[in-house]
């Protein structure tokens, strides 16, 4: 029966990801004034299983300098991570452990998302590949810092670092601390790939990144890992935030969650239709020199305070 809930759970996660992808591509045409997918049956609402028979019936080859047992392991294993850190989420941790420190495990876990980006960039012995690979993970570790530490303020402030705690208390000073909500949200732009912070991918510099050497199912792969952590990261702004408006209307509190989760995916999507790529300098620079100082300040003031 547990296996079952983890096949359709996964199962519609990957649904949900594909029609996730179609709704981008809407609303980019919507923004630059053109037409998005429509010729594929009704409305174009076939177009994402389409382009996954495209993408994964290509032909498969193997490049001669590549270790590659390992290059073809890390956009399956980058896939799997973020499958494996949505069902954390879901069920609080539950599946894995049975502790009050689910919020640090999954903190460790996602830490893990950098080897294999580069693994990636590394392995595909590529110039191209490797400076795309050392900028994806100088940018992930930068930002997954001051995710972490802002994790563990919510941690504090909720007096606990179990999932489950975010939707069962009823500690309403978490609304103080709605300044924390866009310093997440920019990291997660960050930590997700993109725009305005979509600098593992430079195409005027790097050909394309640390992917330039993917093909066929492994390059899909890729981005189905990328939108996946999307709908992650969504989820758990829902879960840590407002998680106090599910318990004040106490009646249909997935639909609640779900709404929440949807309105901050279309706000990743308005973001990426919105504004520019930045400069890779100015990137590092508002982390290290700006929200990472930001972010010690509160925690100090929180730690005197609370």
């Amino acid at each position: 029966m547990v296996l079952f809930e983890f096949v359709l759970t996964q199962g519609s996660l990957l649904v949900g990801m594909s029609f996730y992808t179609l709704l981008e591509r809407s609303i980019l045409g919507s923004a630059q004034i053109r037409k998005g997918p429509n010729k594929v049956l009704v409305m174009g609402l076939v177009q994402p299983f389409m382009d996954a028979i495209k993408l994964f019936s290509k032909g498969m080859f193997m490049y001669t300098y590549t270790w590659w047992h390992l290059w073809m392991a890390a956009p399956v294993l980058s896939l799997g991570l973020y499958l494996v850190l949505f069902e954390f989420v879901l069920t609080q941790g539950s599946f894995a452990l049975m502790n009050d420190y689910t919020l640090l495990v999954f903190i460790m876990l996602m830490g893990a998302s950098v080897y294999f980006l580069i693994m990636g960039g590394w392995l595909s012995n590529s110039k191209f590949s490797m400076l795309g690979g050392m900028r994806a993970v100088s940018q992930a570790v930068s930002y997954e810092l001051i995710m972490s530490f802002i994790f563990l303020l919510m941690g504090l402030v909720v007096m606990s670092y179990e999932f489950e705690e975010f939707m069962t208390s009823m500690n309403m000073y978490i609304y103080m601390f709605m300044y924390l909500l866009v310093s997440f949200l920019i990291c997660s732009l960050a930590e997700m790939n993109r725009t305005p912070f979509d600098l593992m991918e430079g195409e005027s510099e790097l050909v394309s990144g640390f992917n330039v050497e993917f093909y066929s199912g492994f390059f899909a792969l890729i981005f189905m890992a990328e939108y996946i952590s999307i709908m992650l990261f969504s989820l758990l702004v829902s879960i840590m935030w407002f998680s106090q408006v599910v318990k004040m209307t106490a009646v249909m509190s997935f639909m609640v969650i779900i709404g929440f989760s949807s309105f901050f995916s279309l706000v990743f999507l308005f973001i990426r239709a919105s504004y520019p790529r930045i400069r890779y300098d100015k990137l590092m620079k508002f982390s290290w020199g700006e929200l990472l100082p930001f972010i010690m300040v509160m925690s100090l003031w929180i730690l005197m305070v609370w």
